[in-house]
């Protein structure tokens, strides 16, 4: 269950942008709890997207 909620949180901005199966992504992360930890790499991939369409960004920003 715990994971469950981990992986939604890492995966919503691809849900919200609808690039669920457009990137893959590998990711290694030290330090924090699996919380903050998961928030980190939400963050980056929000980031990221930004990056490669600005258009993303009003949708990613109202969520958070």
């Amino acid at each position: 269950y715990y994971l469950h909620i981990i992986t939604n949180k890492i995966n919503q901005p691809f849900t919200l942008t609808e690039t669920l199966s457009s990137y893959n992504v590998k990711v290694n992360v030290y330090g924090g709890g699996v919380n903050g930890q998961a928030e980190s790499i939400r963050l980056a991939i929000s980031r990221a997207l930004c990056e490669v369409n600005e258009e993303y960004r009003p949708v990613l920003k109202k969520e958070g």
